[in-house]
């Protein structure tokens, strides 16, 4: 997948109304329409990494980190994974500010 560059400085809010966390699984409830969504340890995983003031481009140098496997698939995957929970209005996102 071929990565528009400007995805990568944009910084993702969660706007979800409620996180639970399951033995196996995290449950998010929607904000607008109380749907819920079923997380697996992975997908919850990359949605601890969103903290309102981090880049796309920085949470996957964290996930770099972390996982041991390239960055293009890593960033692939997460920018599908940010995609899907957009769709579902389960986050946001907003440009970064510049403070020069």
């Amino acid at each position: 997948m071929v990565c528009d560059k400007r995805i990568l400085q944009l910084i993702p809010q969660c706007t979800y109304l409620k996180r639970r966390k399951d033995s196996e699984y995290t449950i998010l409830i929607s904000e607008r329409n109380l749907e819920q969504v079923f997380l697996d340890n992975s997908s919850d995983y990359f949605l601890s990494q969103i903290d309102g003031t981090r880049t796309i481009e920085d949470i996957v140098n964290i996930l770099k980190k972390e996982f041991d496997t390239d960055r293009e698939t890593i960033r692939n995957d997460f920018i599908s994974f940010i995609r899907d929970l957009q769709w579902k209005r389960l986050i946001k996102l907003k440009e970064k500010r510049n403070h020069d």
